[in-house]
């Protein structure tokens, strides 16, 4: 469900399990998300914030192969160049994440902009929305 006056969507998982028991066992989730992330001049503001990070990254990146090349094993030795390695990783994974989301997201709003009548999955997309 998508409302258009606030940009959120609300997908909805709605399930009835049919135990061997006999019986039914409802489930469901509702996940109110903005899958849609650049829309205001405050949302393309967010995305230069999130170019100024990737840079910064790049950056954190650049200056840590550095200090292996000179450093070779005993880099690791200290706990705090493990730490930087460990959120350079954390960095990557949120930013292929954010990457992956948005052309997901595209794709699929395309899909179903050009067929209405199929069904667009969004469960995927909505719970790594609302726990990222």
């Amino acid at each position: 469900v998508y409302n258009a006056n606030i940009n959120l969507f609300c997908v909805v998982k709605l399930v009835f399990e049919l135990p061997a028991t006999g019986g039914v066992v409802p489930s469901w989730t509702f996940r109110t998300v903005k899958l849609l992330r650049y829309v205001t001049g405050f949302d393309y503001f967010i995305m230069a914030c999130e170019f100024i990070f990737i840079f910064f990254i790049l950056y954190y990146i650049i200056e840590e192969c550095i200090e292996i090349r000179m450093l070779k094993c005993s880099y690791f030795n200290s706990l705090s160049n493990v730490l930087d390695v460990t959120v350079i990783l954390l960095a990557l994974v949120c930013i292929g994440f954010s990457i992956y989301s948005t052309l997901t997201i595209s794709d699929t709003l395309e899909k179903m902009l050009r067929d209405p009548t199929k069904f667009a999955d969004f469960e995927f997309l909505g719970y790594g929305q609302a726990h990222y």
